[in-house]
């Protein structure tokens, strides 16, 4: 079978489009013949070598594929042969077919196409994690989202919209502004232009109840100065760095506002209790064939050209998700 191998990291041309054996169906799990394949920053990271949990290589590249069963393993009941289903997985998911356990696997409403179901994946998941795990948060609360356009970020704010939650999005561009106010937020912060800080008290004067960041490093101390108290900060990613020297003492500083700092990892999930993944995926498969999440697609290429999906999430022009089509 073809699919996208990471053998040394470094720059997106070290992704080799190469032949590699076909996988089967371990006992209790399924194999798929791959239709479509998400990308994420989290692949970009770790062809960098900067993924906290880096994989021996070679390594088939991808977390998240949509397709059709065409296999499936000892234990596993019969009928989900020839079922459309969407998976994630530690990888090998931009791939031709792909093996995984079958409690990882959710079964797509005929309504939702491959392409579609790739693009809710690991962003849809990660939302949704922090969301129901990450958080505890009420109807009415107001959070921050950081890359509000980006793939994670529409995602968080579509789902944050379902929970009935007032959502400040901040985006890098004025047109990726306009993409976050058209999937739902309630307000829409420009990023660095202005005091960050107070441009969302002026949109929530008590402060929020929480602040997703995905991006870490310097930005995190601005965030300390957005909280309610009790507030939280969420950091799922650290695109910019680890939290700074400057942060520690802004948050120490807060120390009577009593705030918290969550770290989140999509590994957790599994981590915690296996059958969640496939059960959250679930009913995120259900939202969607009932229409009430519709992830939005910057792109769709051919599986030989994942190489320009990685350049593409890096020139940080993408809105939503990046589509890999596996003919």
């Amino acid at each position: 079978m073809k699919a996208i191998v990471l053998r040394q990291t470094g720059p997106a041309e070290t992704l080799d489009y190469a032949q590699m054996e076909r996988p089967q169906a371990a006992p209790g799990h399924i194999l798929i013949k791959v239709a479509a394949s998400g990308v994420g920053f989290g692949d970009v990271q770790l062809r960098r070598g900067l993924y906290p949990h880096m994989p021996p290589l070679p390594f088939i590249t991808g977390y998240e594929a949509a397709g059709v069963v065409v296999e499936v393993g000892q234990g596993v009941p019969q009928e989900w042969m020839g079922k459309r289903v969407l998976v994630v997985t530690p990888g090998g998911c931009a791939a031709e077919y792909v093996a995984c356990p079958a409690i990882f696997a959710a079964r797509l409403p005929e309504t939702v196409s491959f392409e579609t179901a790739a693009a809710i994946g690991t962003n849809y998941l990660t939302a949704w994690c922090l969301l129901r795990r990450a958080t505890a948060l009420s109807a009415g609360d107001t959070v921050v989202i950081y890359a509000a356009a980006g793939g994670v970020g529409s995602a968080l704010v579509q789902l944050a919209r379902l929970d009935g939650l007032r959502v400040i999005g901040l985006a890098g561009s004025a047109e990726k502004c306009r993409f976050v106010r058209g999937q739902g937020a309630d307000g829409v912060l420009q990023s660095g232009a202005g005091p960050l800080a107070a441009q969302v008290r002026a949109l929530a004067e008590k402060g929020v109840q929480a602040v997703f960041n995905s991006l870490g490093g310097s930005t995190l101390a601005d965030d300390v100065a957005m909280l309610s108290p009790f507030g939280q900060i969420v950091l799922y990613g650290m695109a910019e760095g680890p939290p700074t020297a400057e942060f520690m003492m802004a948050f120490m500083g807060a120390f009577g506002l009593s705030p918290a700092l969550r770290l989140m990892s999509l590994e957790s999930l599994a981590a915690a209790n296996p059958p969640d993944m496939g059960l959250a995926l679930q009913e995120l498969a259900n939202l969607a064939g009932a229409g009430r999440i519709a992830p939005h697609i910057h792109t769709v290429l051919p599986l030989a050209q994942a190489a320009e999906a990685h350049r593409l999430l890096e020139s940080r022009q993408v809105m939503g998700k990046v589509v890999l089509k596996v003919e």
